[in-house]
C-alpha cells in the first residue's frame, strides 16, 4: 500500500511541475479513505497550491449549540459522516458531505451566513522533509517537572521529535492537565496516539535548533511536541486545527507556538477569507501566546515568491494577527557589515529560496550555515529553521508578566535594520546569529 501511495504522490508532483491547468488525481488521506481532487494552476502564480478536498469541510461550532442543533445543521448541509479531533474540543468537526447533493463550495458558502458555525475547506499540503530514520524509544526519561512562573513553555507543531536525540529532561507535562488518552507529553494527530516519535526528521531538527540555543543561553524552558505531519511530511488543515486546539487549551499556558510549516492558496480556488478557523484560534490567545511562522521556501529552480501577491498567498504566515511573528531567511555572509552605533546592517541578501513580502513578513533570520550538527542530520536549510531560530531568540524576552505584544516589540528593538531587507519585509528587521543590539 505504501508503494502505491508514493507512486500516486510522485504522479501528483509531476502534474504540478508540468503546470497543467486542470487535472484530476486521487491520493490517500490521513483522515480516512481516498481524496479525489482537481489540481488547478494559474499563469504567473505558484504551481503547488494546497490541495482542496472535494468532499470534506472543517467546521467549528459555537459552544452553546446543543447536539440536536448540530444535527440539524449537518442535515441541512448533507453531511454523510462527521469526525471530531482524536482528543480535545468537541466543537470541532470534519464533515464528509454527499457530493451527489451538494459541493464543498456550497457548504462553505452556506456556513458563511450561519452565525453559529464556521466552515473552512479541508486542505492537504507538505513540508520539506529530511527523511531520517529514528528508533522508537519511550520519552519517560525526558519528562521535566513542571516549571515555575519564569519557565518558557514552547509548543512545536511539526513531525514530532526523536526521543533518542535528546538527553536531558525538557518535555512539557502536567499530570493534572492531560486531556488526551495515554498522554505523556504532546500528542500525535496523524496516528491518533500519544506517541509523538518523529518518523520524518523535520520536527527533530527544528526542536534541536531551538533547545540548543536555549541551553546555551541558560533559559529555563519546556517543550510540548505535537505531531501533525506524517513520515513523508504530509499534513492537512484538519490535523493543524486539532493540533492547535490541543495547544491553546494547555495549562500552564503555552508561551510560544512554533509553526515551521505553511501552505499556499490560489485565490481563484480558495478565497482567503474562507480559511479563518486557525486565525481565530491564534487571535484567541492574543494576551498570552506568541506564534512564530515561516515564510516558506521555493525549489532551487524557481525565483522566491512575493507572498503578498494574489497567486502566492502563504499561510499561516499570511494571517494578520498581532501575536503572530513571521520570518523569512537571509544568507549569512562575510561581507555583512554591522554598525553598532546606528543599529543598522548592510549587505544582507535574501536567501535564494526564501519567500518574502512587505505586508505579511516581519523580519529575516539566518536561512542556513549557523547551526553545526552531525552528519546524521545534515545541515538545516530553509525558513523553517529561520523560524525556529527566531523562536529561540524570542524566548529570551519572556519574563513574568510578559505579553506577546511586549515580547514582539523587544525582539523588534533588538534586531538590526537593513535598507536591503526593507524592500522584502515590513521594516527590514534582521536577526543576526549570536549578536543582539
Amino acid at each position: 500500500m505504501k508503494k502505491h501511495i508514493l507512486l500516486l504522490l510522485g504522479i501528483l508532483f509531476l502534474i504540478l511541475q508540468a503546470c497543467t491547468t486542470d487535472e484530476e488525481i486521487t491520493i490517500k488521506s490521513n483522515d480516512d479513505s481516498e481524496i479525489t481532487t482537481t489540481i488547478k494552476t494559474y499563469p504567473g502564480t505558484i504551481d503547488r497550491p494546497a490541495i482542496k478536498s472535494r468532499n470534506k469541510v472543517v467546521v467549528r461550532y459555537k459552544p452553546h449549540l446543543t447536539g440536536s442543533q448540530r444535527y440539524l445543521i449537518r442535515n441541512q448541509n448533507h453531511v454523510k459522516k462527521h469526525k471530531t479531533c482524536s482528543c480535545g474540543d468537541g466543537d470541532l468537526e470534519l464533515w464528509i458531505i454527499d457530493n451527489a447533493m451538494i459541493s464543498v463550495e456550497e457548504v462553505v458558502e452556506n456556513l458563511e451566513t450561519d452565525a453559529d458555525v464556521e466552515g473552512d475547506y479541508q486542505l492537504y499540503f507538505s513540508i520539506d522533509n529530511q527523511q531520517i530514520a529514528f528508533e522508537d524509544p519511550t520519552p519517560n526519561n525526558l519528562i521535566a517537572p513542571p516549571g515555575n512562573r519564569s519557565t518558557v513553555n514552547i509548543a512545536i507543531i511539526d513531525t514530532g521529535i526523536d526521543y533518542a536525540s535528546f538527553s536531558k529532561p525538557f518535555l512539557y507535562s502536567n499530570p493534572r492537565n492531560q486531556n488526551c488518552p495515554g498522554e505523556v507529553s504532546g500528542y500525535n494527530f496523524v496516528n491518533k496516539s500519544p506517541n509523538v516519535q518523529d518518523d520524518a526528521g523535520h520536527g527533530t531538527l527544528v526542536t534541536k535548533l531551538i533547545t540548543s540555543k536555549l541551553d546555551k543561553e541558560h533559559i529555563d524552558y519546556r517543550v510540548l511536541p505535537v505531531k501533525a505531519f506524517d513520515e513523508n511530511g504530509r499534513g492537512s488543515y484538519w490535523n493543524i486545527i486539532c493540533a492547535m486546539n490541543y495547544v491553546i487549551h494547555k495549562q500552564p499556558v503555552i508561551d510560544i507556538v512554533n509553526m515551521s510549516f505553511g501552505w499556499y492558496i490560489a485565490p481563484e480556488e480558495i478565497p482567503e477569507s474562507n480559511q479563518e478557523i486557525l486565525k481565530m484560534m491564534i487571535d484567541s490567545k492574543m494576551r498570552t501566546t506568541l506564534f512564530t511562522a515561516s515564510a516558506g521556501n521555493v525549489p532551487s529552480n524557481e525565483q522566491p515568491h512575493d507572498v503578498d501577491t494574489g497567486g502566492n498567498l502563504h499561510f499561516p504566515s499570511g494571517y494578520d494577527s498581532a501575536n503572530l511573528l513571521t520570518v523569512a531567511g537571509y544568507n549569512p555572509s562575510s561581507t555583512i557589515y554591522i554598525d553598532p552605533k546606528t543599529h543598522t546592517i548592510k549587505n544582507v541578501k535574501l536567501a535564494d529560496r526564501s519567500n518574502y513580502g512587505t505586508i505579511s513578513i516581519d523580519m529575516v533570520a539566518p536561512f542556513s550555515g549557523y547551526f553545526p550538527i552531525s552528519e546524521e542530520f545534515g545541515e538545516p536549510v530553509g525558513t523553517s529553521f529561520s523560524c525556529a531560530y527566531t523562536t529561540a531568540r524570542v524566548a529570551d524576552f519572556f519574563t513574568i508578566g510578559s505579553t506577546p505584544s511586549n515580547v514582539k516589540n523587544e525582539l523588534w528593538d533588538s534586531a538590526y535594520t537593513s535598507t536591503d531587507m526593507q524592500t522584502v519585509t515590513k521594516e527590514g528587521k534582521v536577526i543576526v546569529h549570536n549578536r543582539e543590539n
